[in-house]
């Protein structure tokens, strides 16, 4: 397990990117892929060591064996989306999926997404429930019409409050963007290699979860 800590609100979308850059070479030179979990470190759990500043986001990062990543089932953020609308969505998806996409549009909204993933991951804890994270990107149209679709799959999560949290502003005008997207798995509590969900990686990561840390 490896912690990757973004200390302030500055340097979280750089330790976004070096996730993404450092799957993408798990997957080229090994056949694995990375998994991580996001957690505000707050009073209670400041002095962890090494120590690392209050308020510090950290991603406790392992692998698990390669596989494909499915882009369905999302949910859109923007860099307005309010985080703690955005977790009670994820929780909901949790719940009837057991898997959602967060799909990203820019580094504010990337921010927005770990902090959301963060602040669900509380919430599915106090009922046994977790989530891991994969981070892939892409290059992208953003257009109004994708925009549209991505708003008709939020609408299905249950809460008026979870669907107005994901839908984001439309675009009228296509350009290409970089899009981020989060993967999440429901997963054993605190156990990202535990998934629960194999389909949406598309591989059985029993066999490794037994290998010794």
């Amino acid at each position: 397990m490896v912690r990757v800590a973004a200390i302030d609100a500055e340097s979280l979308p750089k330790a976004m990117i070096t996730l993404t850059a450092a799957n993408r070479m798990a997957q080229a030179n090994s056949g694995h892929m990375l998994v991580f979990q996001p957690v505000l470190i707050e009073k209670s759990s400041a002095a962890e060591p090494p120590r690392v500043p209050q308020g510090s986001m950290v991603m406790y990062t392992t692998q698990i064996m390669q596989g494909e990543v499915m882009t369905f089932n999302t949910l859109r953020v923007t860099a307005e989306t309010n985080h703690r609308a955005l977790a009670k969505a994820i929780i909901a998806r949790i719940a009837t999926n057991s898997h959602t996409v967060l799909e990203c549009y820019g580094m504010a909204a990337l921010t927005v997404a770990v902090q959301a993933v963060a602040q669900a991951r509380k919430g599915l804890l106090i009922k046994r429930q977790d989530i891991a994270c994969v981070i892939t990107s892409s290059s992208k149209s953003a257009t109004s019409s994708s925009s549209g679709t991505t708003a008709d799959a939020t609408a299905d999560s249950s809460s008026s409050t979870g669907a107005a949290a994901a839908q984001g502003s439309g675009d009228s005008s296509s350009r290409a963007v970089t899009c981020h997207r989060l993967v999440l798995l429901e997963c054993e509590p605190r156990r990202p290699r535990s998934l629960l969900v194999t389909s949406t990686v598309g591989v059985s990561d029993r066999s490794f979860q037994q290998q010794p840390s």
